[in-house]
């Protein structure tokens, strides 16, 4: 009897840190985890990114007038202008969940547009807001003007502004622009899916950038390598992705 209830003593004073046998296994599912409200983690992430096909802006100071040409994008307050900005997203699938999205923006330090011989534009900027919106896809690069999106097709409002026939009801980003600085600017989470689900237009996606309380920021368009005076250009306006299959 002594010696059996030594063994029973013994067995109990076990290794305190053995797994007991019907404790759970620490081990990782080989496919991505399913979240509580039904998202799938980052692991599942792509990313599509893509340069700006076509940009200009439309100024009320000179409303009949086209500025697609251009190397730069003078968006400010002080001349009354929206930038517009299209992007070709045929390889972003039509049916992927958006993790999220933004719109990078070059500061074009040097222009001919600002000062003679390439000169400074920083003298141009301004602190100031910066709204960012969804927008139709249907302008002509070639021919939008503050008063019409193509040659015969009028905007719901001058400047692009009708709300959500123009552009979105609420931008989609704010963000306060200072003077000499490039703007990486992400898109709101609320909006995400709107990217893909409303403003997605044969294959096509477009923003406006509206400007306020004094803001001017003089953006690189993808007609700035024609100017030279930057070699290879400045880089254009460049949407980056980030989704689900």
């Amino acid at each position: 009897m002594k010696r059996l209830l030594v063994v029973l003593a013994l067995i109990g004073c076990g290794d305190d840190s053995a797994t007991p046998p019907d404790a759970p296994v620490d081990t990782l599912p080989d496919h991505p985890i399913s979240m509580p409200d039904g998202a799938v983690d980052a692991s599942c992430a792509l990313t599509f990114a893509a340069l700006a096909q076509a940009d200009t802006i439309l100024t009320s100071s000179s409303p009949g007038l086209n500025f697609g040409s251009g190397p730069l994008a003078n968006v400010g307050t002080g001349i009354n202008s929206v930038g517009v900005f299209r992007f070709d997203v045929t390889a972003l699938p039509s049916t992927a969940r958006i993790l999220s999205a933004r719109l990078e923006l070059t500061f074009a330090a040097t222009s001919s547009a600002c000062s003679p011989n390439c000169g400074s534009c920083l003298g141009i900027e301004h602190v100031g807001n910066l709204a960012l919106f969804y927008m139709r896809s249907d302008w002509s690069e070639s021919m939008a003007t503050w008063n019409q999106a193509t040659a015969g097709l009028p905007w719901g409002a001058a400047g692009a502004s009708q709300s959500a026939i123009d552009r979105s009801a609420t931008p989609v980003a704010m963000t306060t622009h200072q003077p000499g600085a490039s703007e990486t600017i992400a898109i709101d989470a609320s909006a995400l899916a709107d990217l893909n689900g409303v403003w997605r237009r044969t294959n096509q996606v477009s923003f406006e950038l509206v400007p306020s309380n004094f803001g001017v920021f003089v953006i690189a368009t993808r007609e700035s390598a024609a100017e030279a005076c930057v070699a290879g250009g400045y880089g254009p306006a460049r949407l980056a992705v980030e989704y689900c299959p």
